[in-house]
């Protein structure tokens, strides 16, 4: 994917979100505390914070992507929401 196609995406997903936020997605789920998760595919990170609340102080999140504009998305939310 074109760095223009993975913005064009995120932007997409903002929309998106506007009307079914990932919080309400994640409560299907049911991650469990202290878990280690791997959100696989990360995108622009929409949903780590979730995954960071749900698995709690005692578990861990990993994101992968193949894009590095995905990375780079990933680690800035999570560095702005902890």
């Amino acid at each position: 994917m074109s760095d223009l196609g993975f913005k064009l995406m995120v932007f997409i997903y903002w929309v998106v979100d506007l009307f079914y936020s990932p919080e309400k997605r994640l409560e299907a789920l049911k991650i469990r505390p202290g878990v280690a998760l791997l959100d696989y595919g990360c995108g622009p990170g929409r949903y780590l914070k979730g995954f960071c609340s749900a698995v709690g102080k005692n578990g861990k999140v990993y994101a992968a992507d193949i894009h590095e504009l995905a990375l780079h998305y990933s680690k800035k939310r999570m560095e702005k929401h902890g």
